[in-house]
């Protein structure tokens, strides 16, 4: 009789409904838990069918092998081949492309409609899966070479509206000039959302990869987060590694950089920022529409000082749309910390609109007023990570019972809190650290990175599922 009911109970949503539902349910609960929903019912069964193979990684690298992409393309080629009632393709949402670096393949040729551009034989089957692809939502490209031309054109044609991620942005060569096809092809991509470059100090004479990430960000309609590390370089490193008379000229870099920006370009909307040092703002506040950033992430480990632009920038540019902030601060006892810069940096998020994410990491309340910025930023909170330092060992980096109370009388809403703590000399939690967080009523998740008193680093050790259930207890046992 129950069976019966409920048979009829899920008859009532129907294919579209229950379809809504398992989208919502997917990627929202472990895979394991998803996956035992076909066993409750048929309908769930068959529902859950156009989720397998739902996400595909495919390898073109030379690692582990020399015939690796090979046998990726003869994976590739399988699914295409495969009958229509056994296929995977149609239900495929999301590709990752990965490389160790550009792989040979004897395979190439030219194609007279796209300006006779070699295409490379490990990319043919890709191509047709992409075509073949009813829906794409999702292509992630993590290989360390330059994505080709004809795969964004092939993306753009078969699913305009799919997001891709760039992740590793590389070039063919540090120093190759604005004529390149495959990135003249990302700078006019609307499909692409997501650009992540490292660069780190070149060997080349004219390093011109800041000048051809600039030109993406600029000209990509639709890209809404950039992501750049690296260590700026000046005109001294360039002529230890040159010498003074084989260095570029300041005209000749300006002029090479140049050659890369169009006539005329707007601010884009970018929502998401990563920077690895000030300096990397200061040339995207040419690019970027500051006022619509919603998440900024700015690690200060890089030794930025020769770029005091940076500092100048935060304290003139309103950030009207941010929602979530993130600030690396250098090492405790860095030698060249800086700490007018860390309290410049403090001035800043004091001055920032109020937060519903606000991480401060690898820093001590010495050097900033947490409590003014818990006050300011509180009421609004759902994240908070204070002080969340590999040298948690050290009782400087250890969040204080002042502050902790502080963020229970001012943060009513908080949600998910990342705090340094100490082992007391049994080797348990410090208890007056959970005491208090245990009394704030709506926290979820309590991340607490623990170091010894006693001189044993345990700075990398983290108890987030245990703490969460401890935290719990403290709860119960206090009647909140």
């Amino acid at each position: 009789m129950g069976n019966s009911l409920g048979d009829n109970l899920i008859h009532v949503l129907g294919a579209d409904i229950l379809a809504l539902i398992l989208d919502e349910l997917f990627g929202e609960i472990s895979l394991t838990d998803f996956y035992s929903l076909a066993l409750v019912h048929k309908s769930f069964y068959e529902g859950i069918r156009r989720f397998r193979g739902r996400s595909q990684t495919f390898h073109f690298g030379r690692i582990p092998g020399p015939k690796i992409a090979r046998l990726t393309r003869r994976r590739i080629q399988d699914l295409l081949d495969s009958p229509r009632e056994t296929s995977i393709v149609s239900n495929i949402r999301q590709i990752t492309i990965t490389s160790d670096r550009e792989s040979e393949d004897d395979e190439a040729w030219e194609m007279p409609c796209l300006g006779n551009l070699k295409i490379y034989g490990k990319w043919a089957e890709l191509l047709n899966l992409i075509a073949a692809i009813p829906r794409l939502h999702t292509l992630l490209f993590k290989a360390f070479e330059p994505m080709p031309s004809f795969l964004v054109h092939q993306l753009e044609r078969y699913h305009p509206t799919a997001r891709l991620e760039i992740q590793n942005w590389t070039r063919h060569a540090d120093d190759a000039d604005h004529t390149d096809p495959c990135e003249i092809a990302l700078s006019k991509s609307v499909n692409l959302r997501s650009i992540h470059a490292d660069l780190w100090v070149s060997e080349a004479r004219i390093d011109l990869r800041l000048s051809a990430l600039k030109r993406i960000t600029a000209s990509a309609p639709n890209l809404d987060e950039v992501k750049i590390h690296g260590e700026r370089d000046s005109m001294g490193d360039r002529s230890r590694l040159w010498g003074i008379w084989d260095s570029p000229s300041e005209q000749e870099l300006c002029d090479m950089d140049m050659a890369f920006m169009p006539e005329t370009w707007c601010k884009n909307s970018t929502k998401s920022i990563e920077v690895l040092g000030k300096s990397y703002l200061v040339t995207l506040n040419d690019f970027v529409e500051f006022s619509l950033v919603e998440n900024l992430h700015i690690d200060q480990r890089q030794n930025d000082i020769l770029y005091a632009g940076g500092a100048s920038l935060l304290g003139s540019i309103s950030f009207n749309s941010l929602r979530c902030l993130t600030v690396v601060f250098p090492e405790l006892f860095a030698s060249l910390v800086d700490l007018e810069n860390v309290r410049g940096m403090a001035s800043f998020i004091l001055q920032c609109r109020p937060l519903e994410s606000l991480e401060i990491l690898e820093s001590t309340g010495q050097n900033i007023d947490c409590q003014s910025i818990v006050r300011y930023h509180g009421p609004n909170l759902r994240r908070l990570a204070l002080f969340d330092s590999t040298n948690s060992r050290l009782e400087a980096a250890v969040i204080s019972v002042p502050i902790l109370k502080s963020i229970r009388d001012f943060s009513p809403n908080l949600e998910n809190i990342g705090v340094n703590a100490l082992f007391s000399k049994n080797e348990s939690i410090d208890t007056s650290t959970l005491s208090i967080l245990a009394q704030i009523a709506p926290l979820r998740i309590v991340r607490l990175r623990c170091g010894s008193p006693f001189g044993m680093n345990r700075g990398d050790d983290t108890f987030e599922n245990s703490t969460e259930t401890y935290g719990s207890k403290f709860r119960a046992s206090n009647g909140n």
